[in-house]
């Protein structure tokens, strides 16, 4: 989808007109390409009994090591 928003903690990303709130690391945002460019994030859909949310990365090892950590008990997504 198209970059329409950059926030420290989360992108926002419009993919055929919808727009979606996609939490990312600080490394990540600071890789983001400028407003209304195309990009790809790796996602995770994160679906917790008070909250659901999708985290982005912009490449596989870091969305497979983010899985990894968030198996653990007692490790949460944020």
């Amino acid at each position: 989808g198209k970059l329409v928003r950059k926030e420290l903690d989360a992108a926002i990303v419009d993919v055929q007109g919808v727009g979606y709130k996609v939490f990312i690391p600080l490394n990540v945002y600071s890789r983001l390409p400028t407003l209304g460019v195309d990009l790809i994030l790796y996602t995770t859909f994160v679906i917790r009994e008070a909250f659901q949310a999708l985290y982005g990365f912009l490449d596989l090892q870091e969305r497979e090591l983010f899985e990894i950590l968030i198996s653990i008990s007692g490790i949460g997504p944020k």
